[in-house]
């Protein structure tokens, strides 16, 4: 299920923005609003609350919310928050107790609902709860449920929509739940195609760009999650990064939209930029003030590696393995505190690292991270795997004429195996497509592609999508779709083979959307 845990991350990036609205824009928003607000104090409480909730201070927030509850007439608004406040907990620090509040949350939030008279409001209000529960059950890999959660929401956008198609905000959740579709693996889709869900090539695009343009209180998560998309599902071939830019300029305050600008910074080998806006929110570590986010120290101590100062990056990684409960990147966060500790010189202190790496999850990054760390136990990093791991490491910094540097001198340094040869081919390919030598990257993954291959190594497949991007990115779409479809051929038991089909097949997924106005047809 990767791609729906790929979703799973996008609506956890997005909720921490917001949630659900308290104000919906058309014809018949200002009824139902005061039919759950009556009061204009209420609506006055709800907007205070809300303004703490998007001020990452959720402890305020949890009060506000609270009072507002007590209220009559503020109960479904407040318990919709309220199951957000735990959801989000529970999704970003793996805590049980998290899940059982919600659980009870939401169960409080759907006997509340059972009780306000059918509207549109009402109506939105229930299909946020259930896409919540989707979220939730998706998280525990309890799909068939989500599945069913997910298709009652489904039901409720789109009579909402049906109803009032100026009700904007429920094109969010929506969009959301187009995008599962539209991108599930051939099996998962025949299953919600079962379950009623249909969808248009481009649909849950065009529907998350709609609320973030015309809904009132869903454009800010609307726009983050159309910026994580980018990077997710479109290769940032998008304008991820001006609407994550703008949500970050309106809201500098904000440690969730510099977390998620530093994200989309992160991914295209731009880490001088991201480490200063993941300082922003590793900073607030020791200010109770704000609800802190275990995966900033993660992504900062990868950034640290990545540009080669590793005694902060081992600092990042430990806090983060220290405090965060769960099994979420546990295994690289340990490889690369053990990978730092012995390009410093420090073996003795990496091998308990190294002991420490398991895959607990349905990962390839987890299993690659396992099968490293159990070759480091046996033998120590040799020169060959050490100059690798730097060269790779600087393409992943954007440093690349460094990497050019390493990898043109280890290959012009004596007689080198097969093996060895085709790994620096297709790195110095990447160090040269991602610094804009297309020519010569088209060469050099050519290379990879047409010498003799080890079945069990990933250089030819990977050298093969990233082919094919590059014909996607130049607009030639049958050659793309062409080397995409080559990518999904290859056999073999090789590290990281289910990221490169999963791209692949998603990649020839897009190729069948709308061209984005302003690119190569």
């Amino acid at each position: 299920m990767p791609i729906l845990k790929a979703i799973v991350f996008v609506s956890m990036i997005s909720l921490l923005c917001g949630d659900a609205s308290a104000k919906i824009q058309g014809p018949h928003s200002g009824d139902d609003l005061e039919m759950l607000l009556p009061s204009e104090s209420l609506r006055a409480a709800f907007v205070s609350a809300r303004e703490a909730y998007l001020s990452f201070k959720l402890d305020d927030a949890e009060h506000q919310l609270y009072h507002l509850s007590t209220s009559e007439g503020g109960e479904a608004a407040a318990y919709l928050y309220l199951s957000s406040i735990s959801m989000y907990r529970f999704l970003m620090t793996d805590r049980d107790e998290y899940e059982e509040e919600f659980l009870l949350r939401s169960d409080s939030l759907k006997t509340l609902l059972d009780d306000i008279d059918d509207s549109p409001w009402r109506i939105f209000i229930g299909a946020e709860a259930n896409l919540q529960r989707a979220v939730v059950r998706v998280k525990r890999g309890r799909y068939i449920r989500a599945a069913l959660a997910a298709r009652t929401a489904y039901k409720e956008y789109n009579r909402v929509i049906s109803d009032d198609p100026h009700f904007y905000d429920a094109y969010k959740g929506l969009g959301l739940l187009h995008l599962t579709f539209e991108y599930a693996p051939g099996f998962y889709k025949r299953f919600l195609n079962i379950l009623g869900y249909s969808s248009m090539p481009g649909q849950g695009v065009a529907e998350l760009t709609k609320a973030s343009e015309a809904s009132l209180y869903n454009w800010e998560e609307s726009r983050v999650m159309l910026g994580v998309l980018d990077v997710v599902l479109f290769g940032s071939q998008r304008n991820g990064e001006a609407m994550l830019r703008s949500l970050y300029n309106q809201y500098p305050e904000n440690p969730i939209f510099s977390h998620v600008l530093g994200f989309y910074l992160y991914s295209n080998r731009r880490v001088d930029e991201a480490i200063v806006l993941f300082r922003e929110s590793a900073d607030r570590y020791d200010d109770p003030t704000y609800f802190f986010i275990d995966y900033t120290d993660q992504f900062l101590a990868t950034c640290y590696f990545y540009r080669g100062d590793f005694e902060e990056s081992i600092f990042y990684n430990k806090r983060y393995i220290n405090n965060h409960p769960g099994p979420a990147v546990k295994a690289p966060a340990n490889l690369n505190v053990g990978l730092a500790l012995e390009l410093l010189g420090r073996r003795g202190e990496a091998i308990p690292y190294y002991e420490n790496v398991v895959s607990r999850r349905e990962f390839d990054l987890d299993d690659v991270a396992e099968k490293k760390a159990r070759s480091l136990i046996e033998a120590p990093m040799s020169a060959v795997e050490r100059t690798m791991l730097l060269a790779q490491n600087a393409l992943a910094a954007g440093k690349y004429e460094h990497a050019a540097l390493l990898l043109t001198e280890f290959m012009n340094s004596g007689h080198r195996e097969p093996n060895e040869i085709a790994e620096a081919t297709y790195v110095l390919a990447r160090v040269n497509h991602a610094a804009g030598n297309r020519a010569r990257a088209f060469d050099l993954y050519q290379q990879v592609i047409d010498v003799p291959r080890d079945p069990d190594t990933r250089w030819a497949p990977w050298a093969e999508y990233y082919r094919g991007f590059m014909f996607e990115e130049d607009g030639r779409i049958e050659l793309a779709r062409h080397s995409y479809s080559e990518a999904l051929r290859y056999e073999g038991d090789y590290e990281y083979k289910r990221s490169v089909e999963d791209l692949a097949t998603l990649a020839l997924k897009r190729l069948e959307l709308p061209p984005v106005p302003g690119t190569a047809e």
